[in-house]
């Protein structure tokens, strides 16, 4: 006789979901001015849940993955590369970056030990992002703006922050419609989806915006486009893509961010003109003068007049040099590897689907790096972490194994 065994979700997975809640949404109002509200959070709440979740896996510290441990590498790299440290100040709040992500991620691990607390840690997650999508309409813009110029900032006080929340929670939703099974939530679902692009179009985000079409569109290439209807599908793009092309372009037209795609004439005036192909250019400079240790860890932010490299892999390279620029390479190396091995325990068109979208979700991640410093910002870590929650931990969505009584 055998007897069907459900999961449960613990109080530590809690406990993570109300922080995360608390440090990526809640936070966010220390700019302003509640920086009382701040410090509990980072500083009250956060060391006690540390000890609450890391306290009773002492023991498996050594256990955990590798991925990980190249991420706190970076810690070292940053020490050795003290020689060439101008700021101390922006060199020890960098390194106060590092250390935190570092705890933040290893508590999403050892927090999260079941698909059913996976599932409820992206319910969070998504709420978040919904939220700072939905309060950013209802605050002051901080960014100045006309007629022809307009960015949606919201709370984060950043445009491309705001898009980074609202990308985040559209690939969170498409996760948790493969958990969903009533209607109405799907269409709910598909809604908010809706609503978090058009949230994305008013940042004016170019990087969140081909993430975000990257995203929906893969998961409907995914789903829907296999086979003869792949080759119906790109009949149809052959027929009328230029059609759907000009209704595209004369919808995004109102917006500012079509403005932001088509400025530039040639990729020669592009080079010219985009500021953040200069600092790409100035980036790459001061590499190549530091190539072993780089310039110092938050020491380009003060080289660049307080401005930031905007990529990802460059701004490691930049910052501690090309053996910290490798190993930091390696840990989304080693996770791809771990989810693209996941294809061979898929059992159920659920498995598939969640397959899908973390594959399209974490190269989404990869393709953001190109214009965003990931490894700067505690929600990117705590996807990532999400990413190795599930390939090393879950592998499955199946909630149901079998035990023989």
């Amino acid at each position: 006789m055998y007897k069907q065994i459900t999961y449960s979700i613990s109080r530590k997975s809690v406990l993570l979901a109300v922080y995360l809640f608390a440090i990526l949404f809640l936070a966010l109002y220390g700019r302003y001015g509640f920086q009382t509200l701040n410090q509990v959070i980072l500083w009250g709440f956060g060391p006690i849940l540390a000890f609450y979740v890391l306290e009773p896996n002492i023991g498996r510290l050594h256990k955990i993955p590798k991925e990980y441990y190249l991420y706190l590498s970076m810690v070292v790299f940053a020490l050795m590369g003290y020689v060439n440290v101008v700021r101390d100040d922006l060199f020890f709040r960098y390194l106060q970056v590092f250390i935190a992500n570092f705890v933040l991620m290893i508590i999403v691990y050892f927090a999260i030990n079941n698909i059913r607390e996976w599932e409820f840690v992206w319910k969070f997650i998504f709420l978040v992002g919904c939220i700072v999508a939905i309060s950013s309409y209802f605050v002051e813009n901080t960014l100045p703006s006309t007629d022809e110029y307009y960015r949606l900032a919201g709370i984060t006080g950043n445009a491309n922050g705001t898009a980074t929340y609202a990308r985040v929670a559209t690939a969170s939703a498409l996760i948790l419609l493969q958990f969903t099974r009533r209607q109405f939530s799907r269409i709910f679902l598909w809604g908010i989806i809706i609503f978090l692009g058009y949230t994305v179009i008013l940042t004016a985000s170019r990087g969140n915006f081909v993430n975000y079409i990257f995203l929906v569109g893969g998961y409907f290439a995914f789903k829907y486009f296999s086979g003869w209807r792949l080759v119906i599908l790109l009949l149809i793009l052959f027929l009328f893509g230029n059609l759907m092309l000009y209704f595209s372009e004369q919808f995004l037209s109102n917006f500012y961010i079509f403005k932001r795609f088509t400025r530039n004439e040639s990729v020669e005036a592009a080079i010219d003109q985009e500021a953040r192909l200069q600092l790409y250019a100035q980036a790459w400079s001061f590499f190549v003068q530091y190539p072993l240790l780089g310039v110092g860890l938050g020491q380009f932010y003060y080289s660049a007049e307080g401005k930031i490299t905007h990529t990802d892999v460059l701004d490691i390279l930049v910052q501690l040099g090309i053996f910290a620029g490798m190993v930091y390479v390696a840990i989304y190396v080693r996770v791809f590897r771990k989810i693209l091995r996941l294809r061979k325990m898929v059992a159920s068109t659920k498995d598939l689907r969640i397959y899908q979208i973390v594959l399209l979700f974490f190269i989404s991640e990869i393709i953001f790096g190109f214009s965003n410093p990931n490894w700067f910002t505690q929600l990117e870590m705590v996807v990532l972490s999400m990413f190795i929650v599930y390939v090393t931990k879950i592998r499955t969505t199946n909630p149901f194994p079998q035990k023989k009584l």
